[in-house]
């Protein structure tokens, strides 16, 4: 049952790692070249989606430790 905890925890780095990318994008004021629209915008959207799986990994790993009748597989 480790590999859900392993897998969640480097989703969170993932998601750490889009954040402080973001934020250094931000600094520069980096912009995409042929849109013209912050590059920033795109990590912190690449950030809350990493953010959502993490959490999804979490409520499954608490739904098998607490009901694990009604828990898939």
């Amino acid at each position: 049952m480790r590999s859900p905890t392993l897998a969640c925890g480097a989703i969170l780095w993932l998601a750490k790692r889009a954040r402080e990318l973001a934020e250094g994008s931000r600094c520069f004021g980096d912009v995409a070249e042929c849109l013209g629209y912050p590059q920033h915008l795109a990590g912190w959207v690449h950030r809350n989606f990493a953010l959502v799986i993490a959490g999804v990994f979490i409520a499954r790993g608490l739904a098998r430790i607490f009901l694990p009748a009604a828990s898939p597989g």
